[in-house]
């Protein structure tokens, strides 16, 4: 890629120096978009990381319906808190959505298909 970038600018006939200043931004954006997608990935499979969250997931997947942290909590047999942060970090990894309706917070999964278009 740089060099087909390195190509153009010599098409162009810009100045040396407007050359490297170009190439330097251009590069400094890719770095910028690769930090940006692999943070997002990184958070994406520790989200995926333990077995609890692969358990809530299985089961936001079978109801197809949003659940309650309650309705968790009773079927996973788990304190509550332990379900909770687990939920904070599957939120985190961009894999489900939390409603509040009155007091329960009710959790789904994004409605989205493929969690990679991030880009």
């Amino acid at each position: 890629m740089i060099c087909l970038l390195k190509k153009y600018i010599r098409m162009t006939k810009f100045k040396l120096f407007v050359d490297k200043v170009f190439l330097l931004n251009i590069l400094y954006a890719l770095i910028c978009i690769y930090q940006y997608i692999r943070e997002k990935y990184a958070l994406l499979f520790k989200a995926l990381s333990d077995k609890t969250r692969l358990r809530i997931i299985n089961l936001l997947i079978n109801t197809e319906q949003p659940l309650c942290v309650c309705e968790l909590v009773d079927a996973l047999d788990e304190p509550q808190y332990k379900i909770s942060k687990h939920l904070k970090e599957l939120k985190y990894g961009g894999l489900i959505e939390e409603k509040k309706i009155g007091r329960c917070v009710y959790y789904l999964l994004l409605s989205t298909r493929d969690n990679f278009n991030w880009i």
